[in-house]
């Protein structure tokens, strides 16, 4: 049997040094030159072979091809695809600026609503000292932004009717913020929309207040306040955004449930009622 790259086999290689007949065909189906005749196949690159004979492939001494370019159909496809990538980043960077800024009070292009909180009025240095339920506190704001107030605190939620100033304040000095409104002035479906605002387990506290207030609605934590102009002021969501829970608060984090859930008409204050039956804290 003879072995497929036997020279012997018709169709096998040839011996060193001889060429095959004149019509046979090589190895990539390319019918072989006459015998004792050069190539006349072009090199890869159209050259002639190193000295410049035909049939050899490569480009003469000393010369290169002419590189070619990537096809402009493909660096097209990868010029878009390179410049989306681009703008998805700088997108994404421009997004996350803007929350950042409007968490921190700046003044960027709105993220649902004007971040502008330089309405709010600070009030720093109030006390944080606990007093006896039957003292009514004189506050140098209203609704009150801080100070003085009850050892019990008033629970975090929706309310109806007005609660006490005290318990609410002291609220806000767990990281709370207190959403207060004119019910003559916002209506129904205002007070319906300030309630929205609150979720269960929110250190926010929305309830009306039936006289003195110097603005339809007025949003405060502790040290903090901003008057507003409604219920669709959409400064409320930033201010309520920016100080809840805030470090700013004497004890951002305690509690804002487990304790008064009445109203201030309920809240015991005559001389022997005292307190009895509600949270306390230092």
């Amino acid at each position: 049997m003879t072995h497929p790259q036997d020279p012997q086999r018709p169709g096998g290689p040839v011996p060193p040094g001889q060429f095959p007949p004149q019509g046979q065909q090589g190895p990539h189906g390319q019918p072989y030159a006459p015998q004792g005749q050069p190539h006349t196949a072009q090199g890869p690159y159209g050259q002639s072979g190193p000295y410049g004979q035909p049939g050899q492939y490569g480009p003469a001494p000393g010369q290169h091809p002419r590189p070619q370019g990537p096809k402009k159909g493909r660096g097209l496809v990868i010029g878009l695809v390179a410049g989306a990538g681009a703008l998805v980043v700088l997108l994404a960077a421009g997004t996350g600026a803007v929350l950042w800024a409007v968490n921190s009070g700046d003044d960027p292009s709105p993220v649902g609503g004007p971040a502008d909180l330089g309405a709010v009025v600070e009030y720093p240095g109030l006390s944080a000292d606990h007093v006896e339920s039957t003292v009514t506190v004189d506050y140098e704001m209203f609704p009150p932004a801080g100070g003085e107030h009850y050892n019990t605190w008033q629970n975090c939620g929706v309310y109806a009717e007005p609660v006490r100033n005290e318990t609410a304040v002291h609220s806000l000095e767990h990281g709370a913020v207190w959403v207060t409104y004119d019910p003559a002035a916002v209506g129904g479906d205002g007070a319906a929309s300030l309630e929205s605002h609150y979720s269960t387990g929110d250190y926010l506290l929305v309830s009306p207040v039936e006289e003195g207030m110097p603005a339809p609605v007025v949003a405060s934590a502790w040290g903090a306040q901003i008057l507003l102009d409604g219920p669709d002021d959409p400064r409320l969501a930033a201010f309520i955004r920016q100080y809840e829970q805030s470090p700013d608060a004497p004890e951002p984090g305690a509690p804002c449930s487990g304790a008064y859930d009445g109203t201030a008409e309920d809240f015991p204050l005559t001389a022997g009622e005292g307190s009895d039956g509600l949270a306390e804290t230092d």
